[in-house]
């Protein structure tokens, strides 16, 4: 079965309001618009599975901007790059070899460490206290030092609509669908990939599913550079 997807955007949240079909479930990507060449970087992947697209942004935004959030996040300068380096890929995953990398490190696995949830978690997961983590791309921040939130309105939002109407469609449905765009993209993004997918099919409920990007076929569609002609985890950069 045919998944269509059509990306648009990027929009600024204020505007993205106006969308009529942001008020729908869908898949979004989060990002910035990269000031010299006016290109959009992706920063992260969502889904929105049993609310609108708006209503799941919008509960984001709260989060990241609520006084008592405890998300780990990329640390200012590296945040910061983002506006000044083409390689998204490798902002987000260091190499082993990095002399900044906190010692706690080295014990957690090499695929599961692109998302930590706060300082409990890494102390539960490591045995010991992460200490001071502020010259490693991921960062524990406090609110008040928080480059993401400071910024939160100069985030960019890009999203798709599943051109499949089936009101049944589960949260599943759009973990593989979400998880078949991060590989599609040319950098990687920010966040744990949710389902083990290596091209744009999927089976789920005994159905086949196959996954198109309408703006990869399109070179005039200002979105057609996000893409890379393939589905794997192979990330060239934007």
């Amino acid at each position: 079965m045919e998944i269509s997807l059509d990306f648009k955007g990027p929009f600024l949240f204020k505007d993205l309001e106006n969308e009529k079909d942001v008020k729908n479930p869908g898949i979004y990507i989060w990002g910035f618009n990269y000031p010299i060449e006016n290109k959009f970087i992706p920063y992260y992947v969502g889904k929105a599975s049993s609310i609108s697209i708006l209503a799941r942004i919008v509960k984001h935004k709260k989060d990241i901007c609520d006084q008592s959030s405890t998300y780990t996040r990329l640390s200012g300068s590296f945040m910061e790059s983002f506006y000044k380096h083409d390689k998204l890929r490798d902002l987000i995953i260091s190499t082993k070899n990095d002399k900044n990398e906190p010692p706690w490190f080295k014990d957690l696995p090499a695929n599961g460490v692109e998302y930590l949830n706060a300082r409990w978690f890494i102390k539960m997961k490591t045995n010991n206290d992460p200490g001071e983590l502020s010259k490693y791309p991921i960062s524990l921040i406090k609110p008040k030092n928080d480059f993401l939130k400071s910024h939160i309105d100069d985030l960019v939002i890009c999203y798709a609509v599943p051109e499949f109407k089936d009101k049944n469609l589960c949260h599943d449905f759009y973990e593989y669908i979400e998880s078949i765009i991060k590989i599609s993209l040319k950098g990687r993004t920010f966040g744990k990939k949710e389902k083990h997918v290596t091209s744009n099919e999927f089976k789920l409920n005994h159905i086949t599913y196959s996954v198109t990007i309408k703006n990869k076929s399109d070179k005039t569609n200002s979105l057609f550079n996000l893409f890379k002609d393939g589905f794997n985890e192979v990330y060239l950069g934007y």
